[in-house]
């Protein structure tokens, strides 16, 4: 902190005009500063730290200055190595590319030393690399490193010998050619050599690192006795973390900590286990709190990904029931739902005197994280670094704030939910269902209406839900791909997933939901009764309502048998609950956005379908070109239902930019929803639009990020959405009948849904024919050639086999999901 102090006095004393090169070398050590800086958030750190180098650089040319034009050149690439925010492989590919820059200068010929430097760096992005076959990038470091250690002797600079050691035993740790056990082997022979240098004494932080790294080798090692490794590896952890203390390096204290917790956990030593993780969440929590950005918020989160799970179940395997799902609802949706202890209907019971000024800064702070999500040569955007001070100062306001108001009322503004509270979410008819998946195996608790206590006895144990499971299911493995990379290969090349989708809900059936539909049976659950499911991180990903078992020679879902809705937790489940109750969310007034893009032949007649069941007045449509981002904003405000029957899409590289298409280019995305949106008088948003159900699984899978959170989080109490890339005519059929069974006859949306999409399932080719003849008679003159398709194609279909089920396939009903109520 002093040295950054001290710099950027210099700086003020050395402008760029009058002395450049001072200005230059000033520059370049207050971001030397910046990328080691502890204090304030890491990755605003390294932001800084980029700008300072690249701002160096503009001085310290390669033709004038070719050393240290190398030198800087290599420190951006670090920055770049090390950055949190932006796509980590494009920040490894600037990495690289950096390194190999600085190498053209600094040769082994003319700089051995630096030549050395760079290689290893080289070596350790090679490492980290995603773009290019894993295997390929481990050889290379491995090269690499080895190539640095000609020069890097032991003997001529032992520090930098060691930490090249080190980086060394890390790729045969994690190589994958060769044997195993010999790449094991190696990788223990270095990090132990490694530590002839890095002593206790002389480096305690270093010495932790590679006592860390020799833990985790000797927990993965094959030879020896399995006993004595794990002995070891304990041993070593325990080592580490007199060094990496909670006080003093909460982030290696977190690290070193989940490691020990995840080699207990894997050995079933719950108590162990029990108490790192407890460590984990522990240092997680303050390292959480005292992020203040977006970007840095969500990374803290990734970091303890997981982890509830882990503890509940662990819990769950020390009979501590009602914690261990107390464990699973905190490790939920944490972002979500501190939004929702902070919307308008809580904010409304406050008294009048501390309403305003919390009012005031909540709307500052959320100011300051909308212009930070804009690209950064957005005009008028303010840098990184001014935001992000602004940032600080103003969510430490907001802490203080709702502390202040917790401690002088603690009954309002809730920040997570009591045992009792959670259980009165459960469905008068129905259940609660709670699920968490780990390495060892999986369970669900499965409450039913009027639990007061929860015991061993509402547990469902699922040995084969693994992990390892799930992942399979979703990614695949060697010898096939899982539900997302054919999805991706469907939507590029039109390749057959919805031939193979029947594979996986069956699949999804065997681990999961035939188990739970047993026990739901058990209870006495009636047919249609309402499930509410809240799924772990990635199962949300999976149509769970749509797995299936073989019924008399017929399929028959889960879905046939009971109404599923999904939630992100028993806090956003109450949150919907409560709102549901408000008087400002009795009307009936819609907005339907329809075929803003003016190529969805059926959106139209959707559009009309619904509209025709709201009174006329309170009725506003936007139809394509009119469909415009500056009408919605004008038109949003005070509507019952919002519709939207366009164009959605899931961003896979940025979830804040995932959205729907508006008419003239423009876009309604998760960013502009969570800055812009106010529905605190909203009954139901209805994306009637593809990909929009998608949240982000690879980052923060936990948090469920995505549209339909984004729009709880705005105000609405219930979000239908789509998990895919939905059929524009199937849609338009459905939606037609959910809403005239939501609205004529008084369906709670789950219900109605569920009710839509068994209909539109069991629909007979001569139904359709006989509905699209009707349709012909009606049709405007631009879904004339739409429906006069429609009508030949189930009018030829009917000929051949008129009791067929056109729409039977779940690819055209099971997409449909509803979050909250």
């Amino acid at each position: 902190e002093r040295a950054i102090e001290l710099y950027e006095q210099a700086l003020t004393v050395t402008p760029r005009e009058a002395t450049p090169i001072e200005w230059a070398e000033a520059t370049m050590n207050l971001a030397n500063a910046y990328r080691q800086r502890i204090r304030g958030e890491r990755a605003d750190n390294l932001e800084r730290a980029i700008e300072l180098y690249e701002q160096t650089l503009t001085v310290m040319t390669r033709e004038a200055m070719p050393i240290v034009w190398a030198t800087t050149t290599m420190n951006l690439a670090n920055a770049y190595q090390q950055r949190i925010r932006g796509e980590l492989a494009d920040n490894l590919e600037r990495a690289i590319g950096g390194y190999e820059q600085a190498l053209t200068v600094r040769t082994r010929e003319a700089m051995p030393i630096e030549w050395a430097e760079a290689t290893m760096n080289l070596a350790l992005a090679y490492s980290d690399r995603i773009h290019g076959e894993w295997a390929d990038n481990l050889e290379r470091a491995i090269e690499l490193n080895e190539q640095a250690l000609t020069v890097m002797t032991h003997e001529a600079i032992p520090s930098e010998w060691a930490t090249t050691t080190m980086n060394l035993a890390n790729a045969y740790q994690q190589r994958i050619r060769g044997e195993l056990a010999d790449n094991l082997e190696r990788a223990i022979e270095l990090y132990e050599q490694t530590l002839t240098v890095r002593t206790r004494d002389a480096m305690p932080i270093e010495w932790a690192e590679a006592t860390n790294n020799l833990a985790i080798a000797y927990r993965q090692r094959i030879r020896g006795e399995r006993a004595d490794n794990l002995e070891r590896a304990i041993e070593l952890y325990e080592q580490a973390l007199g060094i990496f203390t909670v006080e003093s390096h909460p982030d290696g204290f977190r690290r070193v900590s989940r490691s020990l917790g995840n080699l207990h956990f894997g050995e079933r030593n719950w108590e162990q286990a029990l108490a790192a993780y407890a460590d984990v969440l522990q240092a997680g929590e303050t390292l959480f709190t005292a992020a203040y950005t977006e970007a840095g918020r969500r990374a803290e989160l990734d970091e303890v990904a997981g982890l509830s799970a882990n503890t509940a179940y662990s819990q769950l395997k020390l009979g501590q029931t009602g914690p261990a799902l107390m464990t699973l609802e905190q490790g939920q949706a944490r972002l979500l739902r501190e939004a929702l202890a902070l919307d308008e209907g809580l904010l409304r019971s406050l008294p009048l005197p501390e309403q305003q000024p919390l009012r005031k800064v909540l709307a500052r702070t959320r100011e300051l994280e909308a212009e930070m999500r804009l690209p950064q040569d957005t005009p008028a955007r303010r840098p990184n670094r001014e935001l992000s001070d602004l940032l600080r100062e103003t969510r430490a306001t907001l802490q203080r704030r709702i502390a202040d108001i917790r401690s002088a009322h603690p009954d309002l503004l809730p920040a997570a939910l009591s045992l009792p509270q959670l259980l009165n979410c459960i469905p008068v008819d129905g259940a609660l269902v709670v699920s968490l998946v780990t390495s060892q195996g999986g369970a669900v608790f499965v409450l039913s209406h009027g639990v007061q206590d929860v015991t061993e006895a509402h547990v469902l144990w699922l040995d084969g839900l693994t992990s390892a499971k799930v992942h399979e299911l979703l990614i695949g493995d060697e010898t096939r791909p899982g539900w997302l990379p054919s999805y991706s290969d469907w939507k590029q090349h039109g390749r057959g997933i919805w031939q193979e989708v029947t594979t996986y809900t069956r699949q999804i059936w065997d681990l999961l939901m035939g188990p739970l539909h047993m026990r739901l049976h058990a209870l006495g659950l009636q047919e249609g009764a309402s499930v509410v499911i809240l799924p772990q991180g990635r199962l949300g990903l999976l149509p769970l309502h749509a797995a299936w078992r073989d019924v008399n020679g017929q399929s028959r879902t889960f879905l046939d048998d009971f109404t599923v809705s999904y939630a992100a937790g028993g806090f956003a489940l109450a949150a919907s609950q409560r709102r549901l109750s408000e008087p400002v969310r009795q009307g009936a007034r819609l907005l339907a956005v329809i075929n803003p893009t003016q190529d969805l032949p059926f959106t139209p007649a959707e559009g009309d379908a619904v509209a025709a069941l709201f009174d006329a007045a309170q009725c506003h449509q936007l139809r394509e070109a009119q469909a415009t981002r500056a009408a919605l904003d004008k038109a949003l405000s005070d509507q019952s239902y919002l519709h939207f029957s366009c164009h959605g899409y899931y961003n896979w590289d940025d979830v804040m930019q995932s959205g729907l298409l508006l008419a003239g280019g423009g876009r309604l995305t998760l960013s502009d929803i969570l800055t812009n949106v106010n529905l605190s008088a909203t009954r139901l948003v209805t994306l009637s639009a593809c990909e929009t159900g998608i949240t982000d699984f690879q980052k923060t899978p936990d948090e469920y990020i995505g549209l339909p959170t984004g729009f709880l989080q705005a105000g609405a109490p219930g979000v239908v959405a789509t998990l895919w890339a939905v059929n524009d005519l199937s849609s338009m059929l459905l939606m037609e009948h959910f809403y005239s069974l939501h609205l004529r006859e008084n369906l709670a949306p789950a219900v109605a849904l569920r009710q839509a999409q068994l209909w539109l399932r069991n629909l007979t080719a001569k139904e359709l024919s006989q509905r699209f003849n009707r349709e012909m008679q009606l049709a405007d003159d631009r879904p004339r050639m739409a429906f006069a398709a429609a009508q030949e194609y189930f009018t030829q279909h009917a000929e051949r086999a008129p009791q067929d089920h056109p729409f039977a396939h779940s690819y055209h009903w099971a997409g449909f999901v509803a979050y909250g109520v």
